[in-house]
This record gives structure tokens, C-alpha cells and sequence, in this order.
């Protein structure tokens, strides 16, 4: 086989080798947020396949936009409170940009609303809303 053949499969395959990871698949009720060059770029929240420049673009966050349920604890003098709540993400560029680790900022700043004697709904629904996010239900229950 001459060289140049093999030069071009060679090339032919260090193309697909950098292109293909750039091809990504995005589900029913799923959406990423997209950066280029460090800058936001984009919101897909179609299904379909998309495709990023390589070295330009990059995914920064993809999540669920179905209700999630999460719970956490909180253990104060020998009573145990475990508090439920379900969220949905209405605006996945808040989401996304309001703090490094949204769900646990969250989390924290409803503790301290809950330490402040605000646990009714709508108290802690503010706190979701600036980080575009629907909070749908919150439930406690206590144990000794």
C-alpha cells in the first residue's frame, strides 16, 4: 500500500478520534448549559444530538428538568428531624451559574430559615426562585 493511503487512513482516523467525543446525545427532559471559550453560549433543551467545537466548547452542567426528590437530616438535642423536599429546575442557566454546589447552597440556606423558625413553603420557595428552580413540596418529620 503506498504512503500516502496510509497517510491519509492515519489522518482519517485521528480526525474521527478528535471529533467523535464532541458528539453528544441529549434525552427527553434533559438540558445542558454550554460555555464557549469560558463564556455562556447556549441552553439545549431539545432532544436530539448536538455538537461541540472541540477546544471551544464545553458542556458546564447537564440536569434533569423532571421533579427530583431529595431529603437531608438535621440531629439537634437528641431529636432527629428529616425534612423532604421535591424540586424542579424551571431555568437551568440560574441553576447553573448561582453557585458551585446549588443543592447543597440551598440546603444550607433553608437550614438557617428552618433554625429561624420559617419553614412554612412559600418562606422557602424564595430561596429556589433565585436560582431558578420550582420547589413543589416540603415535608418534615420528627424523631426523639
Amino acid at each position: 500500500m503506498p504512503r500516502e493511503i496510509i497517510a491519509i487512513l492515519v489522518l482519517a482516523a485521528l480526525l474521527i478520534l478528535f471529533l467523535l467525543p464532541n458528539i453528544r446525545l441529549l434525552k427527553i427532559n434533559e438540558a445542558v448549559v454550554i460555555e464557549r471559550l469560558g463564556g455562556f453560549l447556549k441552553v439545549i433543551d431539545k432532544p436530539g444530538i448536538f455538537f461541540l467545537i472541540p477546544l471551544f466548547d464545553r458542556v458546564v452542567q447537564k440536569e434533569s428538568l423532571l421533579p427530583i426528590d431529595r431529603s437531608w437530616v438535621i440531629v439537634d438535642s437528641e431529636i432527629q428531624t428529616t425534612y423532604s423536599y421535591t424540586y424542579q429546575i424551571v431555568d437551568i442557566k440560574m441553576f447553573c451559574y448561582a453557585a458551585t454546589d446549588p443543592i447543597t447552597f440551598a440546603e444550607e440556606k433553608m437550614t438557617q430559615r428552618i433554625q429561624n423558625g420559617l419553614d412554612d413553603l412559600e418562606s422557602l420557595k424564595d430561596i429556589w426562585l433565585d436560582m431558578g428552580v420550582n420547589l413543589l413540596e416540603f415535608q418534615k418529620n420528627r424523631k426523639k
